[in-house]
């Protein structure tokens, strides 16, 4: 609502300086008054650029937090489809795409509560303790 009323505002005040200048010249005075004319034809269209300025750095604000959220919004869809505990305690967590979700890997003791509350049931849990090339499945609550 309030950028409607400045934008309402800003319109209704773009009209004064137009009117102004059309009355001058067309009364002649336009060599009386040249000097007020070039400055207020110069505030004018200073004012009308820090505008533009600002109402685009508003729009690439929006712009920006829309992305974000809709970022957030994509990760929080992700579901858990495999969960691996290494050696040194780090979890590694991929999705159904077999992409890695990073929000919750990181050491075992600090990610496991929300692992185990977001995971859902079909989720498999591993640990992958001595490096060999086969990790070892274990049940949710072994993990």
């Amino acid at each position: 609502m309030k950028g409607l009323l400045v934008l309402l505002i800003f319109f209704l005040t773009m009209y004064a300086p137009i009117e102004l200048s059309r009355v001058i010249v067309s009364w002649g005075l336009a060599s009386e008054f040249i000097f007020e004319l070039v400055f207020m034809w110069l505030f004018y269209g200073l004012a009308v650029f820090i505008i533009s300025l600002i109402v685009q750095r508003r729009i690439l604000i929006v712009q920006r937090h829309v992305k974000e959220k809709q970022g957030n919004e994509d990760r929080r869809n992700k579901m858990i489809k495999t969960v691996i505990r290494l050696q040194n305690d780090i979890v590694v967590v991929f999705d159904t795409d077999g992409e890695q979700i990073p929000e919750y890997q990181g050491q075992y003791e600090k990610v496991r509560a929300s692992i185990l509350r977001d995971a859902p049931p079909e989720a498999v849990f591993a640990r992958w303790f001595n490096y060999d090339t086969d990790q070892e499945t274990v049940s949710r609550e072994g993990w």
